[in-house]
């Protein structure tokens, strides 16, 4: 049941990335903005990262969709 949540949680993230304007956010403002603990916040972006739909730049500090090439 938890492994569903966490899917749950990813798409939660996905959606917030590609309709916010900017395709990319800090941490806090995804766990502010979605109401979720750091703990499930955390797990959905590893599962997002884990599959490459988004990317993390901790220098920046900043999470964002993956960028896709298109052919």
């Amino acid at each position: 049941m938890r492994k569903k949540q966490v899917e749950i949680d990813a798409e939660l993230v996905m959606r917030y990335l590609e309709t916010s304007g900017s395709k990319s956010c800090s941490f806090k403002e995804l766990e502010h903005a979605l109401n979720l603990s750091s703990r499930s916040l955390n797990q959905a972006l590893g599962c997002l990262s884990h599959e490459g739909r988004i990317r993390m730049d901790e220098q920046a500090e900043q999470i964002s969709l993956a960028v896709c090439p298109f052919f």
